[in-house]
């Protein structure tokens, strides 16, 4: 009987110290590592740097800093289209061929050069946008000036209801109808009583103004060179010039042009 034990406890001991055979599983991780690995090299063996950014979603690409990349090292990039954040696979062989990418720039370009490059570029885009911005408020401002300045008008009707004159000439611009009557004389070389009548063709609102000629003057301070009309209201003044080729509306408050547009003169 003891031998027969011993017989049995041999047995187990042999079994326990069997080892299950080995399976080489290589994980999904390392299958998309190996992955972007690989399809960097072999672009970087054909001569293309570029790096993959994802182009969907709420993410979007810095345009100006893609720019200067390329601009500056060569370097282009290649939009992966759909959401990478939820494909994990996808995202990880992204992240492997850019760290690739990445390496072969230290090498090109020198080491830290693109990181150089890149924060450069980004620091420019920075302040591009907000330059946008600014110019953006600053367009916005203009025009609500201009509509309080239209609004702020009495009705021309009663200002030129009992008024003639003997000249009249139209300005046709691409949003404004100017007209230029006068009272001058064969002879005149600077006169008043020039009147402005301004129409809006985008709403409607106009302003009637009362100026004179406009001159270039000699030491003397004898009118020279003709150059058009001008009309003053408050911080405000209106310019028909004649000086270019065709005639020129510019609008003038607090030191800033608010108008400046090119028309043509029409006939009645």
């Amino acid at each position: 009987m003891r031998q027969l034990c011993t017989i049995i406890m041999i047995a187990l001991l042999i079994g326990c110290s069997e080892k299950e055979p080995t399976v080489n599983v290589q994980s999904d991780k390392d299958l998309a590592t190996q992955q972007g690995i690989d399809e960097a090299i072999e672009d970087i063996q054909s001569g293309h740097l570029r790096l993959r950014i994802q182009q969907a979603g709420s993410i979007t690409p810095d345009e100006y800093w893609m720019e200067a990349i390329t601009r500056e090292l060569g370097v282009t990039f290649e939009p992966y289209i759909g959401d990478i954040i939820t494909d994990d696979h996808r995202l990880k062989v992204m992240n492997a061929y850019n760290q690739t990418m990445y390496k072969e720039f230290e090498k090109k370009f020198g080491k830290g050069r693109f990181d150089q490059i890149s924060k450069q570029a980004r620091e420019e885009s920075i302040q591009l946008r907000a330059i946008e911005e600014q110019s953006r408020k600053y367009m916005k401002l203009l025009e609500n000036k201009l509509h309080q300045l239209e609004q702020s008008q009495p009705n021309p009707n009663t200002l030129t209801a009992t008024k003639t004159f003997r000249h009249t000439q139209k300005l046709l611009t691409p949003h404004y109808i100017v007209t230029i009557s006068d009272n001058s004389q064969e002879g005149d070389v600077a006169y008043d009583g020039v009147q402005y009548h301004g129409v809006s063709r985008t709403t409607g609102k106009s302003i009637t103004l009362m100026g004179s000629t406009y001159h270039l003057h000699d030491k003397q301070g004898t009118p020279t060179r003709f150059l058009g009309y001008r009309f003053v209201n408050g911080d405000t003044t209106y310019d028909v010039l004649e000086i270019d080729e065709r005639p020129r509306l510019i609008v003038h408050q607090n030191n800033h042009t608010i108008i400046d547009e090119h028309g043509d003169w029409v006939k009645e």
